[in-house]
């Protein structure tokens, strides 16, 4: 077996604490932000390129991997644990943690003596390591014993304390609600042990701490970070108190004074209902809207549509606000009017800011059912002539509503000068699946077939491009469109100059449009691109499994003998292996063994066994 290596120098959680006192401080400074960055994409939105239909046309369900891992080396790791050598413990109590993470069963026999080394090792680095190798197994019943732990060491690392704490939070471990509370006394000389602690405490509601972390988020004195953390927790430990102390934060001078405000009352905070606010945080959180600070604003303004919608509808001059962030929350708010507003909402569709934009369109969409008319015209109305932005918004729309009365402007919309807008508009026609757009699609699938010489000089207009294609292909294949066939047979050769996904496109939809119609020149170019895995120029790994559903959609009985020999020899890769099972059973009509696992070998570990003895595979 290898050796030991004894002795180095360890980094191991004891890296110092300043550089993660600096992050603490960064995390608790953008904690305070309550709405998402401007610049990502809302939950719930549909990209414009959206999912393509091909890539779970059929599913190819992947194994999960197989993990190859030799058991003796279990021996071997128990053996260092009782070594002198304190680095040797660290090794082999990171080495079973390391093998866990990495999917390897049967390690718990490992636990007692590293949770024994927790509590007697006379070597702090190897305490640190039992912890954290403790919270890594979730062996929830050492929680007193990482309490005990974190509370005896008089000098712990930032790290140990933050993985301890947050473990004890998530295991629900109440016993250790004292120890995070007395911590609050120590927010001046430990302010990221404190952070810890009020996190912690707010992650199991603990109301008994209200009264402490009050006092943090009221003492000037101390830094901003945890004033800012003991904020955000007063309201997840219900604190009553919170419009008193929320008045008095607002009264300091500057912004963050109206920021700790805010957070008291619950701005930020995940909770679907918001805790109960009286008229007196109300009317504050709507006097903060107009507050010079544009942060300021946002965050008020999202508080104030939970707290009292009625109140932050009537602050439609927000809509005009100068802020990406007050604009988006000012849009967000309308969205949730029970009244009319399909007119206000289309006004933004063409706002400078794309969060904003999208924002209005999914308002626009919940509007459907309540004003489709209103919402029909604004759809038309953009498409006609409006900017490429409110264009763009309105294509998406009209596809995700299914608006078949706007075909004509959106085949219209293929040739406009904004990638956007192109692919937005082929997009939503196919998922119209209108039978008479397909000349429309077709003819510009033709020049874009034309420019592809030209587009390849520019990457990002060649992938552009692509997507388009890849769409229009998809319409193609869901009507099986005969007269495309030409044009589509253009991508199969390899050296085609096309990029792979407009090309693993075409040969999908091929297979679509000859289904149960065998060809047998068509049937060899397939053949040929599913069997080329050249290790040092393979074909495209999507050009390959679609040539091979391909072949078993058309019913290309004569592939047979090399499609089971992909089966075979790729078994274990879904996108080769799994395409070919499924060709096979569905021109034979039987069963095939599910595909193989891939095997992972788990490592590398500080000390392993290198004996003859074959690695057993482990599921």
């Amino acid at each position: 077996m290898n050796g030991l290596p004894l002795n180095r120098p360890l980094s191991r959680w004891r890296r110092g604490s300043s550089a993660l006192g600096v992050f603490l401080t960064l995390a608790a400074l953008l904690g305070a932000g309550v709405q998402r960055e401007v610049g990502e994409r809302p939950p719930g939105d549909s990209t414009t390129a959206g999912v393509l239909p091909m890539m779970n046309d059929p599913p190819l369900i992947q194994a999960s991997p197989e993990i190859q891992f030799d058991h003796r080396n279990v021996t071997l790791w128990q053996a260092a644990l009782q070594r002198p050598e304190f680095d040797a413990r660290v090794d082999a109590i990171e080495a079973f943690a390391a093998a866990h993470r990495q999917g390897v069963k049967d390690l718990n026999e490992a636990i007692p003596t590293i949770e024994k080394l927790l509590a007697e090792d006379p070597h702090i680095d190897v305490r640190l390591a039992a912890a954290r190798a403790l919270i890594e197994f979730d062996h929830r019943s050492a929680a007193a014993a990482l309490q005990r732990a974190v509370a005896a060491e008089s000098n712990q690392s930032f790290e140990f304390v933050i993985a301890v704490d947050r473990a004890l939070a998530r295991w629900a471990h109440i016993d250790s609600i004292p120890m995070w509370i007395a911590r609050l006394n120590q927010c001046s000389s430990r302010p990221t042990a404190a952070i810890s602690a009020i996190r912690s405490l707010a992650l199991v509601r603990a109301k008994e701490a209200g009264d402490p972390i009050a006092l943090c988020v009221r003492d000037r004195k101390l830094s901003l970070p945890v004033r800012l953390e003991a904020a955000r927790a007063l309201s997840r430990v219900g604190f009553v108190g919170r419009s008193e102390v929320a008045a008095e934060l607002a009264s300091e001078p500057g912004p963050w004074g109206s920021l700790l405000a805010l957070l008291a009352l619950g701005s930020g905070q995940d909770e679907v209902q918001l805790p109960a606010l009286d008229s007196a945080a109300v009317a504050l959180i709507d006097s903060m809207t107009s507050n010079p600070d544009s942060r300021v604003r946002a965050y008020a303004l999202e508080l104030l549509r939970r707290a009292d919608l009625p109140r932050a509808l009537a602050k439609v001059e927000l809509l005009k606000d100068a802020d990406d962030r007050v604009r988006l929350e000012a849009v967000r708010t309308l969205a949730q009017s029970t009244s009319p507003v399909t007119d206000q909402l289309a006004g933004t569709l063409n706002d400078v800011s794309e969060p904003v934009r999208v924002a209005a369109r999914m308002g626009l969409r919940s509007k459907w059912n309540q004003d489709q008319a209103g919402v029909q015209a604004v759809i038309k109305r953009a498409l006609a002539g409006g900017s490429w932005r409110e264009t763009e918004q309105a294509a998406i729309l009209a596809g995700e509503l299914k608006v078949a009365a706007v075909a004509g402007q959106l085949a219209a919309l293929l040739a406009f000068d904004r990638a956007e807008v192109r692919l937005a508009a082929t997009t939503s026609l196919r998922l119209l699946d209108l039978e008479e757009t397909l000349p429309a699609l077709l003819a510009r699938a033709e020049v874009l077939t034309a420019a592809a010489g030209e587009s390849a000089k520019v990457p990002e207009r060649m992938n552009a491009e692509a997507a388009e294609l890849a769409q229009i292909f998809m319409a193609f294949a869901q009507h099986r469109y005969r007269p495309a066939t030409a044009l589509l047979r253009k991508y199969i050769p390899k050296r085609s100059g096309f990029q792979s996904l407009s090309r693993a496109a075409a040969v999908y939809a091929l297979g679509k449009i000859f289904e149960s119609r065998s060809t047998p020149e068509l049937a060899s170019q397939l053949l040929a691109r599913a069997e080329d895995n050249n290790p040092v120029d393979p074909e495209a790994a999507d050009v390959r499994r679609f040539s091979i559903i391909a072949l078993g959609r058309m019913g290309a009985r004569e592939t047979l003998p090399a499609l089971r020999d992909l089966y075979d020899a790729e078994n274990s890769i879904v996108s080769a292996g799994g395409a070919s099972r499924w060709a096979v059973m569905h021109l034979e009509n039987i069963n095939l063994p599910p595909c193989r696992p891939v095997v992972v070998k788990a490592g590398p570990f500080f000390l392993e066994s290198i004996g003859p003895v074959a690695a057993p595979v482990q599921p």
